[in-house]
């Protein structure tokens, strides 16, 4: 979106939404580098080879100006817009890279070989082209940056740092002479990386050849830790859903891996279970087509659970898809963004109705029936986005963990040589930004909050946790604070509830009375509880 037209605003908000949250302001119009990789990896391995030999080292010749232009960039368009002190968090990132003794930001050298052929923990076979991962690194008492105050003085001090390092590695022999002639753009981009990550949990400015290897499940190749924002879980989930042993009453009837969702039925109580792991491209679809092939073969069921317990989020545009073929009217998100003039703007409002339900795209008969969803701390993003949706509403009853609590929103992957003018630079790099806060549609924030279920339970039969923190959106000191309730155009005044809700939740609450949870035990109470009912 360019200048103030608010046609273009709600158009290019709406197509950039993508894999988590992806929305704001000033939208790249060209390919993301999710879509670049697939276009240059449908190509010959020897292609692929001097593709990356070209582009994975475009950090050498990353300048002081082009540093600020991406300064500016971020300063105009996170949701910190207009409280980001620029020099004291450019200090703070410096000292970082100083103190680790390491520049975070690598670089690439070609291997041996054309290609390699690696297992992935002994599930995925993936290829890895012959380039190998270095960083630079140093003896941080060494060395020391000028103080600064401008963007000149800046400029200055790291070419002196640049300087410093150079006359070190050529006395000690470290590093070979191109390495050495290219210090000052990567402690440029190291510093700037961690400027970026310092911001917020979920923004971070990565290099192409980094993006691969993580998009090849391959991070841990990567020196990187959580001053990258790399997310670490420190406890394991195994989920018995798979085991037809365990639930002999479940029958598989579809699904699509790609889609994240798998559709099963019950012919002992006549229930769909659905597990959505993720928001992607045609998750609704895939959901509406699995349900009603499900009614056609089987009839109308007696409830519906969904389990969103491993779903980290997805597409915030594919949850408003999903959400409109369960309610009728109503908002079904709600996004807060500052354009140019500073004043905060709501979608949806009188002006912009994106994610706001429209009668007759729901699927007929579903708006009545008991649904139950279940949730995790691990439910995140777009799933509480998802999922609170159809609490606030009064057509879900929730069952879980308090969720993560994630309620911020950012762009996805755009490559820097893609940002508008005067942004952009010749450079492959990949800048992904925190751009605004999600409400729910009752016009609360659950930012560091999390979605709180109806019935929360404490043990989760269905996982086995190794448990070392709570890692939810808390977990990191630097997550962003819950913003201000706010009221707008189409907030919920009153919740309804269909007839069945208080009865569900009252047999439910005395189902899991003890805090206990197991999937098992919910497909034997959905019966006695439709008797009742």
């Amino acid at each position: 979106m360019r200048g103030n037209h608010s046609d273009h605003f709600i158009r290019w908000m709406v197509i950039a939404i993508s894999v988590l949250f992806g929305c704001g302001k000033d939208i790249p119009s060209s390919k993301t580098a999710k879509n670049f990789w697939y276009q240059d990896y449908r190509k010959s391995d020897q292609e692929i080879q001097e593709i990356l030999e070209k582009r994975l080292n475009d950090g050498f010749q990353f300048s002081c100006e082009d540093h600020f232009k991406l300064v500016r960039y971020v300063e105009a368009n996170h949701v910190l817009k207009g409280q980001i002190d620029v020099f004291k968090r450019l200090e703070t990132a410096a000292n970082k890279v100083l103190k680790k003794g390491r520049l975070p930001t690598p670089y690439f050298s070609k291997g041996v070989g054309d290609f390699r052929f690696l297992m992935d923990d002994g599930n995925h076979l993936v290829s890895v082209p012959a380039i190998d991962i270095g960083y630079v690194q140093f003896k941080s008492a060494h060395f020391n940056m000028n103080p600064f105050n401008s963007e000149s003085s800046f400029c200055e001090s790291v070419e002196q740092l640049s300087k410093d390092m150079k006359r070190d590695f050529e006395k000690r022999h470290y590093y070979d002479d191109t390495i050495r002639s290219s210090l000052a753009p990567l402690i440029l981009k190291s510093i700037f990386r961690y400027f970026v990550t310092g911001l917020d949990p979920h923004s971070y400015f990565i290099e192409l050849g980094e993006k691969f290897f993580i998009d090849q499940h391959l991070s841990r190749k990567l020196q990187r830790d959580l001053d990258d924002n790399m997310y670490i879980q420190n406890f394991s989930q195994t989920y018995s859903i798979v085991d037809s042993n365990a639930f002999p009453s479940l029958e598989f009837e579809g699904g699509n891996e790609n889609d994240g969702v798998g559709l099963f039925w019950s012919s002992a109580s006549n229930v769909i279970y659905t597990r959505i792991d993720r928001f992607s491209e045609k998750t609704a679809d895939t959901f509406k087509e699995l349900y009603e092939k499900n009614v056609q073969h089987n009839g109308c069921p007696s409830a519906l659970i969904l389990d969103l317990r491993t779903n980290s989020g997805g597409s915030t545009f594919e949850a408003h898809e999903l959400l409109e073929l369960f309610l009728t009217q109503g908002p079904t998100i709600v996004l807060s963004i500052k354009p140019e003039n500073g004043s905060i703007q709501y979608m949806p409002s009188s002006t912009a109705s994106a994610y706001f339900a429209t009668s007759g795209n729901e699927i007929p008969g579903i708006q009545n029936l008991p649904i139950v969803i279940l949730v995790s701390r691990a439910s995140a993003s777009s799933a509480e986005i998802f999922a609170d949706a159809l609490q606030v509403h009064g057509k879900a009853i929730l069952v879980g963990e308090r969720t993560y609590g994630k309620a911020v929103g950012q762009f996805h992957d755009f490559m820097v040589q893609d940002l508008p003018a005067p942004f952009s630079i010749n450079s492959t790099s990949i800048l992904n930004l925190t751009t605004f806060y999600a409400y729910s549609p009752a016009g609360y924030s659950w930012q560091k909050v999390g979605a709180i279920p109806d019935i929360e339970v404490q043990q989760d039969e269905d996982f086995v946790f190794d448990v070392s923190k709570d890692e939810r959106e808390t977990f990191w000191p630097h997550a962003l604070e819950a913003p201000s309730a706010v009221k707008f155009n189409g907030c919920l005044e009153q919740v309804y509830c269909a007839p069945w809700f208080p009865v569900w939740k009252m047999h439910l609450s005395q189902q899991f009375s003890q805090r206990r949870f197991s999937l098992a035990a919910l497909m034997k109470a959905i019966p006695k509880i439709t008797v009742t009912h």
